[in-house]
């Protein structure tokens, strides 16, 4: 697995991509701030050596937590997003933060069901929980780490069984190596190349690729089986990219995508 990018370097990343790219600065801004907050959170679990929950029976990291554990930054965390979220999120949080005894099962909820949790929920709620707890995934994540061998080709995210977020291409040999990074832990597997990573499906005349000139190293791999997409990041022609970072960048080749039908395999914690 290739090593995952500091929260310094993805906030400095989110910077100079606000700039690039006007039509994604707000979220890209946005991103910062939660960013900064995250970075902290994993500092704080990091230095505090926080519980690592058992394993499941499958071997992924959402076992039973103890809320505990999590919930001492949640109230600062919902300050931050009152602060600095767009409209219609400040307002769902501010009333979140009034029902502080709800916080302990939302966050033990979402942490074990997933992706299984957020359809159920309303994109509001799903946020708070996953951006809050992606820290808290991405420590546990690195202190439990799976064998290679047990990683390529899988559809959801060994470690988390988290649905993939974004793809990425990495130069390899005389070509390039295509990997899928998690939505939630961050965590980063070998997939390959010509494969819809919703359904399986592999004719390669039913995987199609667009991009847009503006953005040429991102690419938007659809499956005409399914009509689900994936972003992925071209590693090769843009070496300084961070895939879950660039993904944010994407907005306008999302809504094109969404205008032709597509639906994308897994949101960001921004419901986009």
């Amino acid at each position: 697995m290739t090593a995952r990018a500091s929260w310094d370097a993805r906030i400095r990343r989110a910077e100079v991509l606000s700039t690039r790219f006007p039509a994604s600065r707000e979220i890209l801004n946005f991103y910062c701030v939660i960013a900064k907050f995250q970075k902290d959170s994993h500092a704080y679990f990091t230095s505090r050596r926080a519980p690592i929950p058992p394993r499941t029976a499958d071997g992924t990291i959402r076992g039973r937590i103890d809320p505990a554990i999590l919930l001492p930054r949640f109230s600062p965390f919902l300050s931050v997003v009152v602060s600095n979220a767009p409209a219609p999120l400040a307002d769902f949080t501010r009333g979140l933060i009034s029902r502080e005894d709800s916080w302990a099962d939302l966050l033990r909820i979402y942490w074990e069901n997933g992706c299984r949790f957020e359809p159920a929920a309303d994109e509001h709620s799903a946020f708070c929980a996953r951006a809050y707890l992606q820290p808290y995934a991405e420590y546990v994540a690195a202190q439990l780490p799976l064998p290679p061998h047990s990683t390529e080709g899988a559809q959801f995210c060994p470690a988390c069984r988290g649905m993939p977020q974004a793809g990425v291409l990495r130069p390899e040999g005389d070509g390039a190596r295509r990997a899928l990074i998690c939505s939630f832990c961050v965590q980063e597997w070998d997939y390959r190349r010509i494969v819809c990573p919703s359904c399986g499906e592999e004719r390669e005349s039913h995987i199609c690729v667009y991009a847009a000139k503006e953005i040429e190293y991102i690419r938007l791999e659809a499956c005409e089986t399914c009509r689900t997409y994936i972003e992925t990041i071209d590693a090769t022609k843009d070496g300084h990219a961070i895939p879950i970072v660039d993904e944010l960048a994407c907005l306008p080749l999302s809504l094109w995508a969404s205008e032709q039908g597509y639906r994308k395999l897994q949101k960001n914690f921004f419901g986009l």
